[in-house]
């Protein structure tokens, strides 16, 4: 094979662009000892290696992965990559390494590279600021769920934060109250969010995600009562949300979750004993109602007897005037006491209707309880 590095001739036009890349690069040959033929100004500022450093991709790595196991593991990838690239597409497929520069600090590098005959041009983007940002909000993201969770780990409500993204809804914190109320476990609910709302009573659980999309939807607060069933025990909660923007994940869901089984045991037990109080007023009227048609009945009856009486009393009345002033044949005679005695039959059958009547209304049951 002839010596790449000495037949190779850059155009001044390549090169040239070479250099006015804003990103570190590097050409390489596919030589036998992988010699790097340029390096622009950008690389040698980000990594501080010049070309005499790292004549070859072999010195590039001792000093770039000075670590031998990560060296072997690094390479053992792009090469694996930069070989598929020569055999298909001719484009190496984006990686992520950490390298030590010549003044020992470490960055965080995206590898980009192409494939040109017997070339690789390599274009190297480092990240470290991107990817310390990116540790240190998920260092203070953690730290706030620290304290969240120390905040959170006494008071007798169940805590969470659930965020919704393209994925659906993902559950980033969950108290140990709110863990204990569903019987689950955080490494369980963090990994399947669903698990949580699967807890939601069959019969509510359609309301419930409409609510919710509903709320994801316009951006606003979830208020929600309901039914969860834990080991086939049912209990009612009240679950309360309110959205909040967080830079870099968009919008999350701060809420509680409070157990609510007593106070609506205590609800259905006063509208139980409300409906019996109704029951037994309505039983109460309808006996005073009963008692009080009897009384009247009575009192019609106690008017026909009046009548009757009267007239015995009457007719007893000039029955003795008549005989006062002249007898009375025998014929007269039977014919006055058959009067009397069929208005004295109507009386007592009037006085008895009236003491079955007395009776009844006496023995009428009081209907205390329904």
């Amino acid at each position: 094979m002839p010596d790449l590095v000495h037949t190779f001739d850059v155009a001044s036009d390549l090169r040239e662009l070479i250099q006015r890349l804003p990103l570190a690069a590097a050409l390489n040959a596919f030589d036998e000892v992988g010699s790097i033929l340029i390096i622009n100004d950008q690389f040698v500022r980000t990594f501080g290696y010049t070309l005499a450093d790292i004549p070859t991709v072999g010195d590039w790595a001792v000093k770039a992965y000075p670590e031998e196991a990560y060296r072997r593991e690094t390479f053992t990838a792009w090469d694996a990559a930069v070989a598929k690239a020569r055999a298909e597409t001719g484009r190496v497929e984006t990686m992520e390494f950490r390298v030590v520069c010549k003044d020992g600090t470490a960055r965080d590098v995206v590898f980009g590279a192409a494939v040109v005959g017997e070339f690789l041009m390599v274009v190297f983007t480092d990240v470290s600021v991107r990817r310390r940002a990116e540790a240190a909000v998920k260092a203070m993201e953690r730290r706030q769920e620290r304290a969240a969770f120390e905040l959170t780990a006494r008071i007798p409500v169940g805590t969470y934060i659930i965020a919704h993204g393209d994925d659906g809804p993902r559950f980033t914190f969950v108290s140990e109250r709110w863990l204990e109320m569903l019987d689950l476990r955080r490494d369980d609910v963090l990994a399947d969010s669903a698990i949580a709302f699967r807890a939601v009573h069959p019969d509510e659980r359609a309301e419930f995600v409409r609510q919710s999309d509903e709320a994801i939807a316009k951006r606003r607060g979830l208020y929600w009562e309901g039914r969860i069933v834990v080991r086939g025990a049912t209990r009612w909660v009240s679950i309360e949300s309110k959205p909040r923007q967080r830079p870099g994940d968009g919008h999350i869901w701060e809420g509680v979750m409070i157990d609510i089984t007593r106070r609506k045991q205590a609800e259905a037990a006063l509208a139980e004993a409300h409906e019996i109080e109704r029951r037994r007023e309505e039983a109460h009227r309808r006996d005073l109602e009963t008692k009080l048609r009897m009384s009247l009945t009575a009192a019609a009856t106690a008017h026909e007897i009046k009548q009757p009486l009267g007239r015995i009393l009457l007719e007893t009345q000039l029955a003795i005037e008549r005989l006062r002033s002249s007898p009375l044949d025998g014929d007269d005679m039977t014919d006055y006491l058959e009067g009397m005695l069929a208005e004295a039959r109507h009386v007592v059958e009037m006085i008895g209707r009236m003491k079955s009547q007395l009776r009844a209304v006496q023995a009428a049951p009081a209907h205390d309880a329904p």
